[in-house]
């Protein structure tokens, strides 16, 4: 589940913009997936996005997924949504009517609910032939003015949500050999440091990377595995870590630089050393109101260690998708407070945006 602190203003004024506009809010083309867009005022300020249950799913089940997000829009003080479920009719059509009538049963307005697969969607809302097809109606997501202004802006929409998970995989083949090596020695100098050196060693570690992603650069093999054996060594040095993300938070600039440096470290550093690098990048990405990349982070680190703790806060704190600080009221993208219909050769339908 992802806030939207700053970014950029897309203009959602048909279906086909908002099946543009999700790969790049995501990060990733959904498949299987229920995707829940929350408005306020007109405006983007929420999205999430959780996997379909199966066709032989319980259908209380079905209901307490919708209850969920629900209560989640209302948490997030959202008077509007969008639906739109990415399958085929038996993974989709129960789910999505159902998470509707719960949101209207709540007091929230659902704008439209629609349905896409294979290049092509189906409004729930819609019923007249002539307007919305049987056969549905083609969209490329590549071809729109959304997603061109996505792309300019920087955001990114991989192929699915493997894709994502493994940018932030483990190093593999020589790199990981040589990660291990100095990680060894890493273990052997801090053996050697005296106990009331470690809290020291782990600031200058810790402000030194700062500083280094900040020039734009990255740290070495040898200065990432000496920052990785004391962020397992000393809790306090993880608590400074968080503290700086915390202290980030007050810029754009500053926020990409902690998302960058904890990317590259769990990017980097030997695999059973990634649990607390994983936490801060997550940490990090939901203070950037990233939730979609805080939780792949967040389940690589409790995939190396099932009872962190840290990872288990962090875990609880996305599932109840608790807003950062930074990311309250701010408005990010705009949609258009009614549903209009568009009159098309190819893309008529009822908008809802």
């Amino acid at each position: 589940m992802t806030h939207l602190p700053t970014p950029p203003r897309l203009r959602l004024q048909c279906p086909a913009d908002v099946l543009a506009a999700i790969p790049y809010l995501l990060g990733f083309h959904p498949a299987d997936s229920l995707v829940v867009l929350g408005l306020r005022e007109a405006a983007l300020v929420f999205h999430a996005r959780c996997d379909l249950p199966v066709p032989a799913a319980r259908s209380s089940e079905v209901l307490g997924l919708a209850a969920y997000l629900t209560q989640v829009l209302r948490n997030q003080k959202a008077d509007g949504a969008l639906l739109v479920g990415f399958g085929p009719p038996d993974r989709t059509d129960q789910t999505v009517r159902a998470t509707a009538d719960a949101m209207r049963g709540a007091g929230i307005m659902v704008f439209d609910q629609l349905r896409a697969m294979a290049g092509h969607y189906w409004s729930y809302l819609c019923r007249d032939p002539s307007c919305c097809p049987p056969e549905g109606i083609a969209y490329d997501v590549e071809g729109t003015v959304v997603a061109a202004e996505a792309t300019l802006a920087g955001f990114v929409a991989l192929r699915d949500r493997e894709a994502l998970v493994r940018t932030l995989g483990p190093p593999e083949g020589s790199a990981l050999s040589l990660i291990r090596q100095e990680t060894s020695a890493a273990r052997d100098r801090l053996s050697q440091t005296p106990l009331c050196e470690i809290g020291g060693s782990g600031a200058a570690a810790l402000r030194d990377a700062v500083d280094r992603y900040t020039l734009g650069s990255r740290m070495t093999d040898a200065e990432l595995a000496w920052l990785t054996v004391l962020l397992a060594t000393d809790r306090q040095l993880r608590d400074r870590a968080l503290l700086m993300i915390d202290d980030a938070g007050t810029t754009l600039s500053s926020r990409t630089i902690q998302v960058a440096l904890w990317t590259d470290v769990v990017r980097r550093c030997e695999p059973a050393m990634a649990v607390e690098p994983a936490v801060l990048l997550a940490y990090a990405c939901w203070r950037s109101g990233d939730g979609i990349r805080s939780g792949v982070a967040v389940e690589r680190a409790r995939a190396i260690d099932p009872h962190s703790l840290s990872a288990n806060l962090m875990e609880e704190l996305l599932r109840r998708a608790v807003p950062p600080p930074l990311a309250r009221d701010r408005r990010a993208s705009h949609a258009s407070g009614k549903p209009r219909r568009q009159r098309g050769k190819s893309r008529r339908s009822r908008a809802g945006t």
